[in-house]
């Protein structure tokens, strides 16, 4: 039985020269452990292949499904263990890609801004042991290992109580929980509120649906001062169609933002399709040089 935690992830080999000749090296010179890895991943390739979900008895369903989910939080724990060795052998220079997130994304067909994360865990398990433990046996998945270590890594005092909740509560219970641990262990508050000023932004983009998106990102005093002028229009709504069926609140924060924006709530619902723009990203973040206010 192959156990994950003998394979020493540091001596492991980065083979120098052409591709050629490291696909020849590779061949010649397998890690043992990786051989035991690929002969796992081919056997797990039949079950799945031979897997027939509809034959399944309802009383084991559950159990196939959480075995399953065991087997995924074990293979995102080697990827997160492994994922700063993979940057350390700037194979994702030879392969053309601007960085080691890029490749890690591009190999993994998911955004790079979890391949991102996803190397900033790996980097912070090494200076959090009992996090990196809980990763090595199955116990986070790749979402929760990024949470605890990302807070752990600003109060390591944190560490156990957020893996407490990791293990009790949802994935955003655990993050509001991990928001509050950096909070907590942030040795300059002032320091903090600047640099999520300085660094505030507004995103917009077109997604491939043809749907207008919106993130913002600042200072929490200034959103709240954002919220309370759209809950003044959203309450505005929901008084206004007493008689009627109400929307979801979501969509009337939406109507909302169009009243800030001087339009009416009702070209929101145009009686056909307006034309479509193309697919667009943009991203207005601060000035550079802007004298930054404190606190209030």
């Amino acid at each position: 039985m192959f156990v994950l935690t003998t394979l020493a992830f540091d001596e492991l080999d980065t083979f120098p020269g052409s591709a050629r000749a490291r696909a020849d090296h590779a061949a010649q010179n397998v890690h043992p452990s990786l051989r035991q890895v690929v002969s796992c991943a081919e056997h797990l390739g039949g079950l799945v292949a031979g897997l027939d979900a509809d034959q399944v008895p309802l009383s084991e369903a559950l159990r196939w499904w959480e075995t399953f989910d065991r087997i995924e939080r074990l293979a995102a724990a080697a990827e997160t263990l492994l994922a700063g060795r993979v940057e350390q052998s700037r194979t994702w220079q030879r392969s053309g890609c601007r960085s080691a997130a890029e490749q890690l994304a591009r190999i993994s067909g998911t955004g790079i801004g979890r391949a991102r994360d996803q190397l900033a865990t790996s980097k912070a398990l090494g200076r959090l042991p009992v996090t990196r433990a809980a990763v090595r046996a199955g116990n986070l998945s790749g979402a929760q290992a990024s949470e605890v270590t990302a807070a752990a890594a600003v109060n390591p005092a944190a560490e156990r109580r957020l893996l407490d909740v990791a293990s009790h509560n949802s994935l955003a219970e655990l993050h509001n929980e991990a928001l509050r641990a950096k909070a907590a262990g942030d040795p300059d508050p002032d320091s903090t509120y600047r640099r999520i000023h300085t660094n505030r932004q507004l995103r917009t983009f077109t997604d491939s649906e043809g749907a207008w998106n919106l993130r913002a990102r600042g200072p929490a005093h200034t959103g709240a001062l954002i919220e309370r002028a759209l809950d003044e229009l959203i309450d505005g709504f929901y008084r206004a169609r007493r008689t009627t069926e109400h929307e979801p609140r979501e969509a009337y924060a939406y109507d909302a933002l169009l009243g800030l924006a001087g339009d009416s709530p009702g070209n929101a619902r145009p009686t056909q399709r307006p034309p479509q723009p193309p697919f667009t990203q943009t991203t207005t973040r601060a000035p550079a040089a802007q004298q930054i206010p404190r606190r209030s």
